[in-house]
């Protein structure tokens, strides 16, 4: 990532961050509200997805181009900056596929220290962790109004954003450093034996 770059996406990026694929209907849901309620509001999606061209095809048709950043997957060595960029993060996780993975960018941002907006199952893996640290708001997908909400309300509150973030952070360093993973590892094949 240039510096140039990352002092115009600095500059801009307000809301929210997302990889990969995102809700197209929040584009027509916030259309006029971004323009008249936070005209700074931003959306940044680093790296593809087999979506991707899809979504760039309805924000252009929507005359949204100006509120959608796409940059390609970014080097180990400019990851760090990457995630620095946004104030919030946005993770979508389908959910069929809950209790089957964790999307590992919960452990990125969390290093970043950044506010998550979760769009999962309020009964999942990522929901539960970003309500019980308080690092977050959780939004069930599909709930275009919920998503619009948490945008805003991240996006207006930036002492409430700072909050979260910070939290995030001190979840990981609370639960998912290298030295946890070692011990729960070594706990089951401490039971394996």
């Amino acid at each position: 990532m240039t510096s140039a770059l990352a002092e115009r996406s600095i500059s801009r990026i307000r809301a929210a961050s997302a990889a990969k694929r995102g809700f197209i209907a929040i584009t027509v849901r916030l259309r006029t509200s971004w323009r008249t309620s936070n005209p700074r509001i931003i959306f940044l999606f680093i790296g593809g997805g087999h979506r991707s061209a899809e979504l760039v095809r309805h924000i252009n048709a929507r005359g949204l181009a100006d509120k959608f950043v796409f940059l390609p997957y970014q080097s180990d060595e400019a990851l760090k900056y990457s995630l620095s960029v946004p104030d919030v993060h946005w993770i979508s996780l389908r959910p069929e596929l809950e209790g089957l993975i964790v999307p590992s960018k919960v452990y990125g941002i969390a290093a970043a220290g950044r506010p998550i907006i979760a769009v999962t199952a309020k009964g999942g893996e990522i929901a539960r962790l970003v309500k019980a640290h308080d690092c977050g708001i959780v939004v069930e997908p599909g709930n275009v109004d919920d998503m619009v909400k948490a945008i805003i309300q991240l996006s207006t509150n930036t002492a409430a954003a700072t909050v979260m973030g910070q939290q995030s952070r001190a979840m990981l360093e609370a639960k998912f450093t290298r030295r946890h993973a070692l011990a729960c590892w070594t706990q089951v094949v401490d039971r394996a034996m």
